[in-house]
């Protein structure tokens, strides 16, 4: 048996660590730990229970098992996050003028700023402004537009010239949002960006697009729906009170299509922008140093959803038995909460049979991105817990 180490992915989007725990059998060496039962489960009462575990912190290993997945030997190996791809498509069009474009400016430079910082060799990021520079209709992407990549000085420098451009134009989507895909599609990254990692895009629009007649939800869907999946973020700008430049109705499907719309939404909200499936951003009265903020928070908020919820499996971790494994999800603050196995909100893996990954929905994806000084654990060896 491997002696007990404890070794951390940090995510900088979250601020969070990720763990995985690993459970041995077939070792007669003593682990230190409850001996383990023969079919994996609580000696004592057969499985936790959900909920508040009540165990103590997880910032060692021998907490997450010893209470309640006592039984179970362990030491730990690291569990990593999916490499992201994150491809902005802004919306630079006349009705973007103003404040809503100075603060979208300050929040791009601020995020890039951040990203570059945190040399963050998981996290790749790319620009594409419509309407393009030559033509509305294109090409996208143009020839100022910048390919997703590493945020070192070169592209941080590359990323803030483009979006220091002026706005102009009407808002031809449809082309920009059929380019942008096509880089998504085709993107070869450079290291030391991983060769495979999860392609992102986010929207970004304040008006109705030039063509609305367009299958948009078709378009968006059948992205998500390729073997390399593609995710799309929306992010609208408009005001309740005042009335939308862009249809919520429009935006929220898109998010659903695109498999991110967030818990408990409804894509037909108009008036609710907490129960919006898509980022909504009013600008109201508000100043340019709040409507930065505004616009800074939901990109972060973004990059954290697209990074927090799916988890790589080492590969001898893969090759564990897959009906002995539990997600633990640690708030950072006493809290835990062990996570069941469920489609809707709880975890599955990629592939039942041969998984390589473990994937959080629903709720437990949320929790896993709002708790940004927490922990997502990976504990094998004891029974799989499922709703």
């Amino acid at each position: 048996m491997k002696s007990l180490v404890t070794s951390t992915v940090a995510l900088s989007v979250l601020g969070a660590t990720f763990l995985l725990v690993q459970g041995c059998s077939g070792s007669g060496k003593s682990s230190g730990f409850a001996a383990q039962s023969t079919d994996g489960t609580d000696p004592v009462d057969g499985g936790p229970s959900s909920g508040n575990t009540g165990f103590g912190s997880s910032d060692a290993a021998v907490d997450v098992v010893s209470d309640p997945l006592k039984g179970c030997a362990t030491n730990t190996q690291p569990v990593t996050r999916l490499p992201v791809y994150l491809l902005f498509l802004a919306d630079r069009s006349g009705s973007m003028s103003g404040t809503k474009w100075s603060s979208v400016q300050g929040a791009m430079k601020s995020v890039y700023q951040s990203i570059a910082t945190a040399a963050d060799t998981n996290e790749g990021v790319g620009l594409i402004l419509f309407p393009a520079d030559t033509s509305e209709t294109g090409p996208y992407p143009g020839t100022k537009d910048v390919f997703v990549n590493y945020v070192d000085n070169a592209q941080l420098a590359s990323l803030n010239a483009r979006i220091s451009a002026s706005t102009t134009g009407s808002t031809p989507t449809w082309e920009a949002m059929n380019g942008a895909y096509g880089e998504l599609q085709n993107l070869v990254v450079a290291a030391p960006l991983p060769k495979d990692g999860k392609k992102v895009l986010v929207l970004m629009t304040d008006g109705q697009p030039n063509d609305s007649a367009k299958d948009y939800v078709g378009l968006v869907k059948s992205m998500d729906d390729l073997n390399d999946s593609i995710q799309t973020y929306v992010v609208g700008i408009g005001d309740v009170s005042g009335g939308y430049d862009v249809d919520p109705k429009w935006l929220g499907p898109l998010s659903v299509a695109g498999g991110t719309a967030r818990p408990s939404c409804d894509p037909g909200e108009t008036t609710n922008v907490a129960k919006m499936c898509h980022y909504q951003i009013e600008p109201g009265s508000k100043s340019v140093a709040q409507l930065t903020t505004d616009f800074v928070n939901a990109f972060n908020h973004i990059r954290a959803s697209a990074a927090a919820c799916e988890l790589s499996l080492a590969t001898d971790t893969a090759n564990a038995d897959p009906t002995k494994i539990n997600v633990v999800i640690d708030d950072g603050n006493g809290k835990t909460t062990l996570v069941k196995q469920d489609a809707n909100n709880g975890w599955t893996y990629d592939d039942p049979k041969h998984p390589t990954k473990v994937i959080l929905h629903g709720q437990a994806c949320q929790d896993a991105v709002d708790n940004i000084t927490g922990q997502v654990e990976v504990v094998l060896g004891c029974k799989t817990q499922t709703n």
